[in-house]
């Protein structure tokens, strides 16, 4: 894990708050993408643990990060995008709350 994401994400969900200012929400954005996109890369590492693979909490991410962004590398540099609402899924197929599933 990267030492960063204590600080990130050690905060309580109930206890955060974003931003106000959109940049700075959007960077946020951003930098969440980008660290799950880091997670999901090393659980599907040949090197990682099949089972891993299989724990219902990675489905679940995996797909919230298809829905929510989207991610391109162009020349070894990657760039990772919100998505904006008239990039997303129908709300029927969106997990939109943790009870979805």
């Amino acid at each position: 894990m990267d030492p960063a994401w204590q600080e990130r994400y050690g905060t309580r969900v109930d206890a955060y708050r974003l931003p106000t200012d959109e940049q700075e929400r959007r960077g946020l954005a951003r930098q969440i993408a980008a660290d799950g996109y880091r997670l999901l890369e090393a659980v599907f590492a040949s090197t990682a643990p099949a089972w891993l693979r299989q724990m219902p909490a990675i489905s679940v991410l995996r797909t919230v990060w298809v829905q929510q962004f989207s991610r391109t590398v162009t020349d070894g540099e990657e760039e990772v995008a919100w998505r904006g609402k008239d990039d997303l899924p129908p709300s029927r197929a969106m997990v939109a709350s943790p009870y979805d599933p």
